[in-house]
Formats: structure tokens, C-alpha cells, sequence
């Protein structure tokens, strides 16, 4: 219990200093959207987080309509070593790397070369009959019905073992008829982008996607990756002889649509920033793929052309999580569609248990998205409940 405690003063303490704020014309150019209530509010909302949370290390920036108006670190890259956290930090994003996916997807779309309406049969041979009739669309948004490639085992070592490990199980629904979410779904997709650019997905994001968007290169990989920079990953409540324990999980290159990008604060606020200005696919593309997917019922699949979706309270939610610790998510009010919040949160692990940093996001969303703040703070014990 004593060394928790060790280990959670040191938390704070450097936590603490790390938030004293930017340089004065630094925070002229951050936070030049953000009047002091705003600025406080989300001050206060960000601290209370991470002290509750207990969390290790972090990275967090905030855009407003497509501007960076907010950014912090704090905590321990590594804690052993007592490294502190900066924007140029690297993190695991696990499932987030979709979003990077996502937008070549969208690339050859516009292009013209690929139909998401066209059958997985029309691009790849050699599927079974029930899978060949699966849209591109519905394996874009989990509504396949396949069994999931990754198990309690993990994962095959070669993207032939997993699919073949999978592929003679009974699709578990009627594609089209509900959504769920696995890993099976964007191998295929990636079988289909391979197949249509005749080029291998990771030489595409590397050498064409990523320099479009003015951003030399990603590292890919695991979690047994070692690269400067790099953030150790921590388990929540996982001590072991005296140590904060580390999270271990395995991606085979080939997962490398759905999992494997290790990226700097600083370098997704550059990506996102080019997918808002339109650099990468037309922004009016963005909103037709963010546009809700129906099931034959009417409801609304939460997830949409490979985009995690919420639409509640009179806000639109687009982008994706990962690892069940970090997360890129875009706000669009409805009354405001032309204005728009972003919250990019990186965190490398805490000791507390699972705390739901989707929900976190929102609340500084309604915050900064907010009219007039000035004239009514927000409770900011109310949106901690």
C-alpha cells in the first residue's frame, strides 16, 4: 500500500508541474479561441481526470473548427525511469489506427477505383458463397456476421493462418442485420484496398497517405516495439513485485488496418488537421461516410463506413477509440454544422480501473463547443457524475 501511495504522489507531483501552461505566445496561438472560463473549466476537468484516475502518463489536444485551442501533457513516459511525458511522446493507439485506414479507404473511393456497395466477391476470389456476398460496406462497419481473428490466443502469425482460422465458421448473423465489431472485418477490407491498388497497405500509408498529410512516417508496431520516444503501456491495477506492470499484446504486421500505429501528440494534431482541411479526401466526402448506417429495422448501427458513431443531446460524434485508453473524437453540433470540437486523448495506462475516456472527451467537448461560456460555468462536479 505504501508504494501505491509513492507511486500516486509521484504521479501528481509531476503531473502538477507539467501543467503550469504554455509560454505566453504559445497560449496566444493555442488558446486563441478560448476565453478564461472556457480555458479554466477545461483546466479543471482535465486535472481532476487524471489525479482520479491515478493516470500515468498523458497527451491531450483540443481543435476548434480545425484549430488547436488546447494542449497539455503530463505524468511518465516511462514510469521506471521517471520519464516525463512531451508532445513528442509516442503512444500505442491500438483501434484508433482505423481512423488512417479509413481515410485511404475513402481515397480510392473518390478515385473512383473501388464501389462500397460492391460485393467482397467482386474484388477477392476464392471466398466462400456467403462471404463473396458481403458488401464492402457492411464489412466497413462490423455488419458481417464473421468470427473474430483475434481470440484469447491472439492472433495467427500470417494474415492466411487467421483468415483460415475463421473462415469455415458459420457466419454468426445475417450480414446487414446488426453490427459487431471484430478484427476479421478490416483484414478483409485491407484483402480488397490490396487488391484494388495492387500495393501493400503499409507501403501506401507510409510512403503516399502520410506525406500528403505532411508527416514523414509512423511507427508501426507491437507492444514489444522499442523505439525512442516510445511510452511504456500500463496495466490498470497490475503490480507486480513491487512494479507497476506492463501491458502485453501482439500485432502481426498484417493488422496493421486495424492496430499497430505508435504516434506523437504532435503528429495527430498535423494528421487530423489535414483530413479537416479537405488535403487528404473532400470534407464534404467526410460527412457523407459519417452519415448513420440503418439496419432493416430503422435503428442506427453505432458504428458507420468504419468510423465509430454517436448521435445524442443534439451532438454528432465521429472517430475511434483504442485500447480502451485513447481516442480521437470529432464533435458537429446539429444547431452549428459548420462549427465542429475535436479531442484527441493519449494515455499510457492507470491505476485505477477502465474510467470511460469517451465520455471524458464529451465533456470537454460541451465545453469548448459552449456559446457563451463567461455568463455560466459549468458545474464541473456535475460532469464528473
Amino acid at each position: 500500500m505504501k508504494f501505491i501511495q509513492i507511486l500516486t504522489s509521484s504521479i501528481i507531483a509531476l503531473f502538477l508541474v507539467n501543467s503550469t501552461g504554455l509560454q505566453s505566445q504559445e497560449q496566444d496561438d493555442y488558446w486563441a479561441n478560448m476565453n478564461n472560463a472556457k480555458t479554466d473549466a477545461v483546466n479543471e476537468l482535465v486535472n481532476s481526470t487524471v489525479v482520479e484516475n491515478k493516470i500515468v502518463g498523458y497527451s491531450i489536444a483540443i481543435l476548434r473548427d480545425g484549430k488547436l485551442i488546447y494542449k497539455k501533457n503530463g505524468g511518465f513516459a516511462n514510469f521506471e525511469s521517471q520519464t516525463p511525458i512531451s508532445s513528442d511522446s509516442r503512444y500505442q493507439i491500438y483501434s484508433a489506427t482505423k481512423i488512417f485506414f479509413n481515410i485511404a479507404f475513402m481515397q480510392l473511393i473518390e478515385r473512383g477505383e473501388l464501389d462500397p456497395d460492391q460485393t467482397l466477391g467482386h474484388y477477392l476470389s476464392d471466398l466462400p458463397e456467403d462471404w463473396a456476398a458481403i458488401t464492402v460496406r457492411q464489412a466497413w462497419s462490423h455488419m458481417t456476421g464473421t468470427t473474430d481473428i483475434f481470440d484469447l490466443n491472439g492472433m495467427e502469425p500470417t494474415a492466411e493462418e487467421a483468415l483460415k482460422s475463421v473462415i469455415d465458421i458459420p457466419l454468426r448473423f445475417k450480414p446487414g442485420t446488426k453490427s459487431e465489431y471484430n478484427q476479421t472485418n478490416f483484414l478483409l477490407l485491407k484483402m480488397v484496398f490490396e487488391s484494388v491498388t495492387k500495393v501493400d497497405y503499409q507501403t501506401y500509408l507510409q510512403e503516399q497517405l502520410l506525406k500528403q498529410a505532411g508527416i514523414e512516417g509512423l511507427l508501426l508496431g507491437d507492444l514489444s516495439l522499442a523505439a525512442p520516444k516510445l511510452t511504456n503501456n500500463y496495466e490498470p491495477h497490475k503490480f507486480e513485485d513491487g512494479r507497476l506492470g506492463r501491458r502485453t499484446l501482439n500485432f502481426p504486421p498484417y493488422i496493421y488496418t486495424s492496430a499497430g500505429i505508435n504516434i506523437s501528440l504532435n503528429e495527430f494534431i498535423i494528421w487530423w488537421k489535414a483530413v479537416l482541411s479537405g488535403d487528404l479526401v473532400k470534407k464534404q466526402t467526410l460527412r457523407d461516410f459519417w452519415q448513420p448506417i440503418r439496419f432493416p429495422d430503422g435503428s442506427i448501427s453505432s458504428r458507420s463506413n468504419g468510423w465509430e458513431r454517436q448521435h445524442k443531446d443534439g451532438l454528432l460524434r465521429v472517430g475511434h477509440g483504442g485500447g480502451a485508453r485513447v481516442h480521437l473524437l470529432h464533435y458537429i453540433p446539429d444547431e452549428q454544422p459548420e462549427q465542429s470540437a475535436t479531442v484527441i486523448f493519449l494515455n499510457n495506462g492507470a491505476f485505477t480501473p477502465y474510467f470511460d475516456h469517451r465520455e471524458f472527451g464529451d465533456k470537454l467537448a460541451k465545453i469548448v463547443l459552449q456559446r457563451d461560456i463567461s455568463k455560466k460555468i459549468p458545474d464541473i462536479k456535475s460532469l464528473n457524475k
